[in-house]
């Protein structure tokens, strides 16, 4: 019996909702990558409207925490002329990694803040290994942020 006919077999003996999951993977997918296409298109079009907004060089002579709040109110309202509906999770998440990226080390940012990380190596933009707990791991890259599964 091939492959094929096991799979469809076994389908047909599958309750009715546990064919739908498998159906429905393949949508709930491309919905996350247009979600996080629509995400990336929205970061770059917010870094673009700032460079074009604020003195990056005058930020550099600032302390860090005026800095960071003149970004955050910059980039908001930078939102509210877009007219764009964020919730406040995901407003959070492009704050954040917005001022990462424009004050500190964009996506490692979050690794140097993580006490229990002893060790940061960085081999290139997507191999990257950190030292947590003594145990060398390769975090997980995504589209949002860097995280780590231990």
């Amino acid at each position: 019996m091939k492959l094929v006919e096991r799979i469809s077999q076994q389908n047909s003996t599958a309750p009715a909702g546990f064919q739908r999951s498998l159906i429905g993977n393949g949508a709930q997918k491309k919905v996350k990558d247009s979600q996080a296409e629509g995400f990336q298109q929205l970061k770059l079009a917010v870094h673009n409207r700032l460079f074009e907004t604020l003195d990056v060089t005058r930020l550099e002579s600032l302390e860090p925490a005026l800095a960071s709040q003149k970004v955050t109110e910059a980039i908001t309202a930078i939102l509210e002329d877009e007219g764009r509906l964020l919730t406040d999770s995901d407003r959070f998440h492009l704050i954040e990694e917005i001022k990462n990226e424009l004050l500190g080390l964009g996506p490692l940012e979050p690794l140097l803040w993580d006490d229990e990380i002893t060790d940061i190596l960085v081999n290139g933009h997507n191999q990257i290994y950190v030292e947590k707990r003594g145990n060398c791991m390769r975090p997980t890259l995504s589209s949002k942020t860097i995280s780590i599964s231990c």
